[in-house]
């Protein structure tokens, strides 16, 4: 058994996903580890190159883009290790990121009642970004698609703020999917994501489950590590989009009432429809002057 299992799952980013895997065997010296890539039949096959170029990570070819938690489910199936490392491509670590997370956790396991951690992710300036957040609700979602609604007619409404602590390790609701180790035992317990779920809401949704049975997930301070959140164009935008609000719908019919979510859908389409118009107005507004 191997202590560590790295998975990166790779959709037509070879250069990043290389860039990942360099930083991981740079920084990985204290832990018998493993890396595991998955490429989820990307256009580009130059992932076979770029593997290549580091003989001791397995490649995972699949027919098929089966979305980021089924690709994930089967990567884990051959882990070796006894933690999971699951690893963003666009992410390089900068200090030896599995040690200290395997180290936590051996230490607080029981403690804490250890479910997922992550770390507190920054950008390419060293700036802390996105890296936890709160529990999806309909109540906030329906207040997000609101306050958007307003902000096209004038009205300013303050977003939620990011979750960050002055402490060394604080408790948080999820870890965003970009980086998250845990217990390969404990993933297992829960049947590992979801696979309705494609792109999105699949780690909020593995840690709420978690959640429900007593497991807590925590941001820690010790491990670097940098996401590179780079432009993508217009057709990837507007594809991640549609992805995201189906993985927010799915999230929503799971883990609430029947009766509940079919309130919640029927306001959505009416705030989406009044967003629409009101960005067709505008539009059309502009033209004329």
């Amino acid at each position: 058994m191997k202590d560590v299992s790295v998975i990166i799952i790779n959709y037509n980013t070879a250069a990043l996903t290389c860039q990942c895997i360099q930083s991981v065997l740079q920084h990985t010296t204290q832990l018998d580890h493993e890396v595991i890539v998955v490429d989820n039949h990307s256009a580009e096959r130059t992932i076979i190159n770029v593997v290549a170029q580091f003989p001791s990570v397995k490649l995972i070819q699949l027919d098929e883009n089966i979305g980021f938690g089924k690709a994930n489910n089967i990567a884990v199936k051959q882990a070796k290790g006894k933690y999971l490392f699951l690893l963003n491509p666009d992410t390089i670590i900068q200090n030896d990121v599995l040690f200290l997370f395997h180290k936590f956790y051996e230490a607080n396991a029981q403690q804490l009642s250890l479910s997922v951690i992550g770390a507190e992710l920054v950008d390419v300036k060293g700036h802390k970004i996105h890296s936890a957040q709160h529990f999806p609700t309909m109540q906030q979602y329906l207040f997000n698609k609101s306050r958007s609604l307003l902000n096209y007619v004038g009205f300013k409404i303050k977003q939620q703020p990011e979750i960050f602590s002055v402490d060394r390790f604080y408790p948080v609701d999820y870890v965003t999917g970009a980086d998250m180790f845990m217990a390969k035992q404990l993933f297992e317990s829960v049947g590992g994501f979801d696979p309705d779920f494609f792109l999105y809401f699949e780690e909020s949704d593995l840690q709420y489950r978690l959640h429900l049975k007593g497991g807590k997930s925590f941001i820690i301070k010790e491990p670097s590590i940098v996401h590179l959140q780079g432009k993508s164009t217009a057709l990837i935008r507007q594809r991640s989009s549609v992805l995201y609000l189906k993985g927010m719908m799915v999230y929503m019919k799971k883990h609430n009432t029947a009766l509940k979510f079919g309130l919640f859908k029927i306001i959505w389409t009416i705030l989406d429809i009044k967003t629409v118009v009101l960005q067709f107005i505008l539009w059309v507004k502009s033209k004329r002057f």
